[in-house]
């Protein structure tokens, strides 16, 4: 009764989350006017017989950008995943029932217009398969994780674990590591993020690996900075005469303050990898 339960609260969350209000963004929309252009429906009349209309990799491939899930997505479904962890084999069943209760998802329109888009099978499916429930971590990877970190920022580590390229493996040297960089210093959600960004792009975990991966990461991050604070170049002539000269030398300031802090996070990784693997010997 307690897994059902579990289950029953991790599908109410889904559900709330497929009814809210989705923007479609401009190059779908022009998408969906050039089709309309030799008839006389509308864009919202259209959204509520388009899954009927469409054959189905039509509907992904012009819908797939409503329905890949945001991180926020992803980070809300992290903490009713630490109760119920579904296999593989329990996704399609939950398609299922979201099908079931969810006829249709209402879709922003230029205006704020608000249309309602019948829902098909093949983008719940998409949606759901991105939110990759059936990769949450094992209870003692979670745990780890929960224990050193300030409730704000569980969830955010545990959408982190869920990242494509993290294997078990993965997720299991993230929470070795995490408890170790809290024990050096506060942990923040940027470094939380830059952390797990890094380690989703490594297939191997081997420390001296890592270390010079990171190592190249960083350099090129520097390379980046120095290249930002000079402000915006052209490297050819022609181009830069096309384009008026416009922006040449223009330091964009919030960019260079993003990039400097990326540095600064880099760095601190860097340190703490190193004495990571002093630990492991």
């Amino acid at each position: 009764m307690i897994a059902q339960n579990d289950r029953e609260r991790l599908t109410a969350v889904l559900e709330a989350m497929l009814r809210r209000p989705r923007l479609l963004p401009a190059q779908t929309l022009r998408h969906l006017e050039d089709h309309l252009d030799s008839t006389d429906d509308n864009v919202a009349a259209f959204l509520r017989v388009a899954a009927s209309q469409l054959e189905e990799y039509e509907l992904d491939i012009l819908l797939a950008p409503a329905f890949t899930p945001s991180f926020e997505e992803q980070v809300e479904v992290a903490t009713p995943l630490r109760a119920y962890r579904p296999a593989a084999g329990d996704i399609p069943a939950i398609v299922a029932e979201l099908l079931e209760r969810v006829a249709t998802c209402p879709v922003v329109l230029p205006g704020n217009e608000l249309a309602d888009l019948t829902l098909h099978e093949v983008l719940v499916s998409r949606w759901v398969a991105l939110l990759r429930l059936e990769h949450a971590p094992p209870t003692e990877v979670a745990s780890s994780i929960e224990e050193v970190l300030p409730a704000e920022l569980v969830a955010v580590a545990l959408a982190n674990v869920r990242r494509k390229g993290f294997t078990q493996g993965h997720q299991e040297w993230f929470a070795r590591f995490v408890p170790f960089a809290v024990d050096r210093h506060a942990v923040d959600r940027e470094s939380l993020d830059v952390l797990a960004d890094f380690l989703a792009s490594q297939p191997s975990l081997d420390q001296e690996e890592l270390q010079d991966r990171l190592e190249s990461l960083l350099k090129a991050s520097v390379e980046a900075g120095t290249f930002a604070q000079k402000g915006r170049m052209y490297w050819s002539s022609d181009v830069a005469e096309h384009h008026q000269f416009r922006g040449q030398g223009v330091v964009d300031e919030q960019d260079v303050e993003k990039r400097m802090r990326e540095i600064d996070v880099l760095e601190t990784l860097r340190s703490d990898l190193r004495a990571f693997g002093d630990v492991l010997g």
